[in-house]
This record gives structure tokens, C-alpha cells and sequence, in this order.
């Protein structure tokens, strides 16, 4: 059964996101932060909730399965799909990241 995450919880996990990733992306321009956080956002909560879970909130894989009701292999998917999506959409905005950037410019 999934754990349901109240709209406040999931608001506040969003704006550490976005707080963290200005902070640990300071070396990108600003046009290039403010591409990701959008894009970021933009993911819909099963792709975007596992990625703020482990990379900014600084969860495990397995930990983050706990929070949100799933099991750690569905997290990793989930994970790597909601890359895919961001390289993506970021790509089509002119940003490009390699598979190997992107998770360092979100942690």
C-alpha cells in the first residue's frame, strides 16, 4: 500500500529541492538553474518525488521506497526514468547534460 505524502510535506520537499539545487549548482548560469528547477518540477510526482527523495533530501533508495509505499528496485526505476525525462526536456530547452552530469548537477 502506498504512503500517501501530504500536499504540505510534498510542498516543503519541493522547495528544499529547489533550494539545494541553487546551492549545489552555483557554478551553472542562472539560465541553466532556472531550466532545471522548471524541468524538475515539471516531472509529475512518481518521477519527480523519488528524484528529490534521494538526491536532495539525501534518502537511500530503500528509504525512499519506505516513504512513498514502493519497493527499492521500483525507486531506482523510477529514478532513472525521471533522468531520462529531465536529460529530455532539458535537452529540448538547449541544456545538455550527459547521463553521468545530470546526477551531480541535481546532488
Amino acid at each position: 500500500m502506498r504512503h500517501p505524502l501530504a500536499k504540505d510535506a510534498q510542498d516543503a520537499i519541493l522547495a528544499t529541492a529547489k533550494t539545494a539545487s541553487a546551492t549545489s549548482a552555483e557554478a551553472l548560469s542562472d539560465d541553466t538553474r532556472l531550466a532545471l528547477e522548471e524541468t524538475l518540477g515539471g516531472l509529475n510526482e512518481e518521477g519527480r518525488l523519488p528524484i528529490v527523495l534521494y538526491y536532495f533530501e539525501g534518502l537511500t533508495q530503500q528509504e525512499t521506497g519506505r516513504m512513498i509505499g514502493v519497493s527499492q528496485a521500483l525507486v531506482a526505476r523510477r529514478i532513472q526514468h525521471g533522468l531520462d525525462l529531465l536529460r529530455m526536456r532539458l535537452g529540448a530547452r538547449g541544456v545538455t547534460a550527459s547521463a553521468a552530469a545530470l546526477p551531480l548537477l541535481l546532488g
